[in-house]
């Protein structure tokens, strides 16, 4: 069930603002440095640049994993920086690996999911009627970070998150838009082409990692879990529009300190059901020096409009 988040405020924007931008970003291990622990990671000078790079951005919606060791205090503290009112923290994930969305706009409701996740899952429904775009009054964004070791078990993860979407509710208009957005550690086969041409499949059989978190029993890369989400009819809306764009990665970034992220890949997405893609007007990974030293992740950005 939601549950109801109180707000002070009401956030107003002109109608003819007509646009909604928000972001997706995987701080990695809470935000930490040389200089913190796992524990005062939020303080690093890593998350200084991060929030003065959110701050620029100016977007309406934020999206946050891993964000370890960080409390509803500290992310209520670094949301107001980057001037976002309005925050919801998942602290209670089956791991350290916690969840946060931030938001210009008031948070309407929110419901934390952990059983049968890796991670957990975060819902909030948020009042977007401020931003004018025709026929989305509230958006409901679901922030999660899947399984980092089975494309089986992500696939069941999907599974989950979607029967959560296509549950039946009384409040059937503000239940009507909905995002999936996160580090989701899966390949699409949008991107197939790209991957086929690079060996990538190769490439993970000679590691056993690889090999449990990115293929089939076949050998061959496994694209379910990115179709479960297809089935129940969410919409990849980062996915490349055409092969002389070339990949818009979200692996490696300058942060080289995962071993997973052995080659170029799409991890990280943004999903919605048909009434939120028809809004789309761009969705990308964010590549520049400065986003390439903010975390091991690129952020994801979406922007919706009429």
């Amino acid at each position: 069930m939601f549950t109801s988040t109180s707000t002070s405020t009401s956030t107003s924007t002109s109608a003819s603002h007509r646009r909604l931008k928000l972001l997706a970003v995987n701080i990695f291990n809470g935000g930490i440095d040389d200089h913190t622990t796992p524990e005062t990671a939020y303080s690093s000078k890593r998350v200084d640049v991060l929030t003065g790079w959110l701050r620029a951005q100016d977007a309406d919606i934020v999206c946050l994993s891993e964000l370890n060791g960080w409390t509803d205090d500290s992310l209520r503290a670094r949301a107001k920086d980057w001037n976002h009112e309005y925050c919801v923290m998942m602290t209670e994930t089956n791991r350290e690996f916690r969840l946060g969305i931030a938001a210009k706009h008031p948070i309407l409701r929110t419901e934390k999911i952990a059983e049968g996740l890796w991670h957990g899952m975060l819902v909030a429904s948020i009042d977007v009627s401020g931003c004018g775009i025709p026929d989305l009054e509230s958006l409901n964004v679901i922030v999660t970070h899947l399984n980092p070791m089975s494309a089986s078990a992500r696939t069941a993860e999907a599974e989950l998150i979607g029967q959560y979407i296509r549950a039946p509710r009384v409040e059937t208009d503000e239940q009507s838009n909905w995002m999936v957005v996160g580090d989701l550690n899966s390949l699409s086969s949008a991107d197939r082409f790209f991957y086929d041409s690079a060996g990538v499949a190769s490439t993970f059989r000679k590691d056993l990692k690889l090999t449990s978190k990115f293929l089939k029993q076949s050998g061959e890369i496994d694209y379910g879990t990115m179709a479960a989400f297809e089935r129940v009819g969410l919409v990849d809306l980062s996915c490349n529009k055409g092969v002389d764009q070339g990949l818009d990665y979200s692996v490696p970034t300058d942060l080289a300190v995962d071993d997973m992220h052995a080659v170029r890949m799409r991890l990280d997405y943004a999903l919605g059901n048909s009434s939120v893609a028809h809004k789309v007007k761009s969705a990308h990974v964010v590549r520049t020096a400065e986003t390439a030293r903010l975390s091991d992740h690129y952020p994801l950005e979406v922007a919706l409009g009429d």
